[in-house]
């Protein structure tokens, strides 16, 4: 019968070759770690960056901007819920049903003989209700949310050109 030289195979596994292939493939793993946490830093989400204002029936409620890194909140109810988390000032109900009810305080349907709502435009283009969760927003997108009668038909929303300022 035949013998194993259990020694001599331990010395033929762990040779030159064996070593080498175990150290290409470390460096392999390192370089694909390294690769997976360097790389999502690189090509992370760009930030969205838009002006939103806030009217209610008397006031205004807010104006800033609204910064988010995550795209899932590149919406208007999103938005919305960012402004809402960042002010002690401003309270909005609604938004996880996809639309706005109140906004401190002064809920949809309490005067105008119940036709009045809050109306949003971006860039000026009045938005409707049922988009405001899937209207697409870009960077430096102007939001305006106000609260108006006879659900906005009736409303005159005022433009402003503060260019003419500037002659």
């Amino acid at each position: 019968p035949r013998r194993c030289n259990v020694r001599a195979l331990f010395e033929i596994s762990f040779s030159g070759e064996y070593v080498m292939k175990k150290t290409l493939i470390l460096f392999v793993i390192s370089v694909i770690l390294i690769i997976g946490c360097v790389l999502p830093a690189i090509a992370a989400e760009p930030s969205l960056t838009v002006n939103l204002r806030i009217e209610g029936k008397d006031e205004n409620l807010f104006y800033g901007k609204i910064t988010t890194n995550n795209s899932a909140n590149y919406n208007i109810i999103n938005i919305l819920m960012l402004a809402d988390n960042q002010s002690e000032s401003l309270s909005i109900k609604g938004l996880s049903y996809g639309y706005i009810t109140e906004i401190n305080g002064l809920g949809i349907g309490q005067t105008a003989g119940g036709k009045d709502n809050y109306t949003v435009t971006v860039n000026d283009v009045r938005v409707d209700f049922e988009d405001i969760g899937t209207y697409p927003l870009k960077n430096n997108d102007t939001i305006i949310v106000y609260y108006a009668d006879n659900y906005g038909e009736d409303m005159i929303f005022p433009i402003v050109d503060l260019k003419k300022l500037d002659q």
